[in-house]
């Protein structure tokens, strides 16, 4: 079943209403979009990369404009081997290169949430 965003009146807490129910539509009446619902993209857990092809983690969540239904920002979390070092990586739209069905390649110049262990600041000089 598909919902066109259009037919989204509003996000709330406790779901989302839409102006006319029939405007939900099972996948299979959409002749014109048959190829893209095969393709079954799924963002969670998607594998991101810089560009130089290093493994950055897995998308964990991600940020909508309520709007445009627009996605602004993933939320990557690091292989466990770096979750000691390196706290999830806040990676903007803008900095998103290239998009394909095994991996999201991006400019990482990312916003770093604070890990579990971090290195200490360097101290100013004098």
């Amino acid at each position: 079943m598909l919902l066109p965003t259009i037919e989204i009146r509003e996000i709330g807490t406790q779901g989302i209403a839409v102006n006319d129910r029939e405007a939900i539509t099972p996948a299979e009446d959409l002749v014109r979009l048959t190829t893209l619902i095969k393709v079954d993209f799924q963002l969670l857990g998607k594998k991101v990369v810089d560009e130089a092809r290093q493994p950055l983690g897995k998308v964990s969540d991600y940020a909508l404009d309520p709007e445009s239904f627009f996605i602004q920002r993933l939320y990557v979390t690091p292989p466990f081997f770096r979750k000691l070092t390196s706290g999830q990586k806040i990676i903007s739209r803008q900095q998103i290169i290239e998009i394909t069905d095994k991996k999201i390649i991006v400019n990482d110049t990312t916003v770093k949430a604070p890990g579990f262990f971090k290195s200490p600041a360097p101290a100013p000089e004098a």
